[in-house]
């Protein structure tokens, strides 16, 4: 009778023990999912919603009259002269072989308006990716892909791109991915995104220029800070002049004959250094992995700047700064 009392009350423990051995496997499976060496899966829809918005906005920017935007007639011009036999054109060949393609696939010139822009945007999400991948931080790229574009959205720098310098804004966010690739020694994928981004824009080789700074710290942090005072001081221009005549002619011949302002750009170079400051203060505020990720990107930002600071005297000099405005939005 003792026995069968026992075995009674044991079979009632276990039997109410049962939904806490439940509840606690599911609990630790919970907690297991959501440790940070294991990558959660997030809910798709934001990136549905982010792949709707894009696809609207296309329709919207390609539709636009040739009137809108300083460069929109001569990309339509340069489009619709695909169609005569002998066809001389300054594009990259990258670009030339996407508007030849979709020429021939029959899009008209609103068409390739809008397939262009939405190029631009597939440029950002591979190099959204590739950052997040780059920087260990594979379980928020929706969350960095979102609010990157949150911040493209309302940047004059990415109408900009959208409407006028186009080939510009395909390939300033591969630069930014290429020289990210560089500083984190994955060597392959950095020459391909900045190879794929010099076959859109020939001024992406320039930007890259400054990738051997990576391999090289005092060199780097003395580039940093000098160049940024040497042309404060308009000692670049004076540098340049001395030393490389042929690249001061070249630089002081383009867009001689606008209405550009020439010389040292106060405006351009205090703004810049602002944003860097802004950005570098902001990450103080961040976790160590966050300091770390924002500290690596930014140190690509002042990479990209450098061109600037040497050759910002000239006309246009604003383009120049365009990949680091521009990609100043995913920082």
């Amino acid at each position: 009778m003792r026995g069968s009392n026992m075995k009674l009350t044991v079979s009632r423990a276990v039997l109410d023990d049962a939904p806490r051995d439940r509840h606690s496997r599911a609990t630790a499976a919970h907690l297991d999912s959501s440790s940070p060496g294991r990558v959660r899966r997030l809910p798709a829809w934001p990136m549905i919603a982010l792949c709707f918005s894009i696809a609207a906005t296309a329709l919207f920017v390609g539709q636009r009259p040739i009137d809108i935007g300083s460069d929109t007639a001569n990309y339509v011009a340069f489009y619709t002269s695909l169609d005569s036999r002998f066809i001389e054109s300054r594009f990259e060949p990258g670009f030339f072989a996407f508007a030849w393609i979709t020429h021939r696939l029959g899009f008209s010139a609103n068409g390739f308006l809008t397939l262009t822009f939405l190029l631009m945007n597939a440029a950002w999400f591979l190099s959204i990716m590739s950052a997040a991948k780059l920087l260990d931080l594979d379980d928020r790229r929706i969350v960095l892909a979102c609010a990157t574009f949150s911040c493209l959205f309302v940047s004059p720098v990415y109408l900009s791109a959208s409407i006028n310098v186009l080939r510009h804004g395909i390939a300033a966010p591969l630069a930014f991915a290429s020289l990210l690739a560089i500083q984190r020694r994955a060597w392959v994928r950095g020459i391909i995104l900045g190879a794929v981004g010099g076959a859109f824009h020939a001024s992406t080789w320039l930007f890259l220029s400054t990738a051997p700074l990576f391999r090289f710290r005092l060199a780097r942090r003395v580039a940093f800070v000098a160049l940024p005072i040497l042309y404060l001081f308009g000692a670049t221009r004076t540098l340049v002049r001395a030393f490389a005549p042929a690249i001061f002619n070249a630089v002081s011949s383009y867009g001689a004959y606008s209405d550009y302002r020439i010389g040292v750009r106060f405006d351009f170079a205090i703004f810049t250094i602002a944003v860097f400051f802004l950005i570098f203060v902001a990450s103080r505020l961040l976790l160590p992995k966050g300091r770390q990720a924002i500290s690596s990107c930014l140190q690509v930002l002042i990479s990209l700047s450098l061109p600037f600071f040497a050759f910002g005297w000239g006309a246009y000099s604003d383009r120049l700064l365009f990949p680091v405005w521009l990609s100043a939005s995913f920082v």
